[in-house]
C-alpha cells in the first residue's frame, strides 16, 4: 500500500514537472513572438504574439503589406488605398488624413501601419487603446527598403521582405548603370501648384529619384517640400519638367503664362507627365517610378 503511494506521488510529481516545462516553453514561446522594432519617428513599436489583423492608414503600407503576402490578414484600409486591386475590397477607415479612430478600435488590430499624413492625435489616441502604430516617413529608397524589412518582421514575412527588396535593390542598380554614362540634365519636378509652386526638395525620395535616374534637381537645396519662387525656377532653367497626373496645372499651360514661358523646357516641349502612384507612393512600386524618370531623362540610354 506504501509502495503505490510512493509511485502514484513520484507520478504526481512528474506530472507537474512535466505541466511546469509546458507553461515555461509556453513562455518562452510567448516571449519568442515578441517583437520590437523603432519606427520614422523614433518610436519604439512592440508587437506580441502572431499578428492577424491588420489595419493600414496609408496606401504606400497597403501595398507594401500585399507584396508581402498578407492581404488575408489586412481587415481595414484607406479608401486610397487602391493597389492591388484586392484593396478595393477591404473594408474602409476613412481618409489617410483622417481615419475614424473608432472604426480602427472595432476592427481590434493587432497593429497598425500608419504615415506621418495620419495624425500625431490619431496615432496617440490609437496607442492610448493599447494599439501598436508603426509609422512610416521615408526620405530615400534606402529609406522606403529599410520601411519594406521592418514591416517584414512585424508580420512575420521576413523572408518575403528580404526577397522583394533584393529585386528592388537590383532593379536600382541595373537603371542607374544604364544612366550612369549619360549627361547629367537639370530636372524640375512640379508637384503642385495650389497656393503657389510646390516641389520636392532634398531629403525626400522624389530627390533620390531624380538623382538616381541621372538628372540633377534644380530644388535640392531646399528641405522637404517646399514652396519654390517662380524666379528660381527661372534662374535654374531646368532642361525638362515633370509632373503628375494630379497636379493643378496643365503642362501645357504653361507655354502662355508669364514667367514660364521663358523658361528652355517650355520652349522645347520638354515637359512630361507620369504616372502619380509610382512617384509619390512610397512602397515596392517606386522603382517603377525610378525606372520611368530615368526613361524620360534618358530616352536614348532605354532603346
Amino acid at each position: 500500500m506504501k509502495k503505490m503511494a510512493i509511485i502514484a506521488l513520484v507520478g504526481l510529481v512528474s506530472l507537474l514537472v512535466i505541466t511546469s516545462g509546458c507553461v515555461q516553453n509556453q513562455d518562452q514561446n510567448q516571449g519568442e513572438n515578441k517583437i520590437t522594432v523603432q519606427d520614422d519617428l523614433g518610436n519604439n513599436v512592440t508587437v506580441t504574439g502572431e499578428v492577424e489583423r491588420i489595419v493600414s492608414a496609408a496606401p504606400s503600407n497597403t501595398e507594401i503589406l500585399f507584396a508581402l503576402g498578407q492581404g488575408p490578414e489586412i481587415v481595414g484600409v484607406t479608401e486610397y488605398c487602391d493597389y492591388p486591386s484586392e484593396a478595393k475590397y477591404k473594408e474602409k477607415i476613412g481618409g489617410f488624413q483622417n481615419p475614424s479612430v473608432e472604426k480602427i478600435i472595432s476592427m481590434d488590430p493587432d497593429v497598425v501601419f500608419a504615415s506621418t499624413t495620419t495624425g500625431e492625435q490619431t496615432v496617440e489616441k490609437l496607442r492610448n487603446n493599447d494599439i501598436p502604430v508603426y509609422v512610416s516617413s521615408p526620405g530615400s529608397i534606402s529609406g522606403v527598403i529599410e520601411n519594406i524589412n521592418e514591416i517584414g518582421k512585424i508580420v512575420g514575412a521576413e523572408d518575403y521582405a528580404q526577397n522583394l527588396t533584393d529585386d528592388m535593390e537590383e532593379r536600382i542598380e541595373q537603371i542607374t548603370n544604364k544612366v550612369s554614362d549619360q549627361e547629367e540634365k537639370d530636372v524640375f519636378y512640379l508637384m503642385s501648384t495650389y497656393g503657389g509652386t510646390w516641389t520636392a526638395g532634398e531629403n525626400t525620395f522624389i530627390n533620390q529619384l531624380i538623382t538616381k535616374a541621372g538628372g540633377n534637381n534644380i530644388a535640392s537645396e531646399l528641405k522637404g517640400y517646399k514652396k519654390i519662387s517662380l524666379s528660381t525656377v527661372i534662374q535654374k532653367d531646368p532642361d525638362l519638367i515633370i509632373t503628375t497626373e494630379h497636379c493643378y496645372t496643365n503642362l501645357g499651360e504653361l507655354k502662355n503664362k508669364t514667367g514660364w514661358k521663358e523658361l528652355t523646357a517650355v520652349q522645347e516641349g520638354k515637359l512630361y507627365t507620369l504616372e502619380e502612384d509610382q512617384l509619390v507612393r512610397p512602397g515596392p512600386r517606386i522603382i517603377d517610378g525610378l525606372a520611368e524618370v530615368a526613361k524620360t531623362i534618358h530616352p536614348a540610354a532605354f532603346e
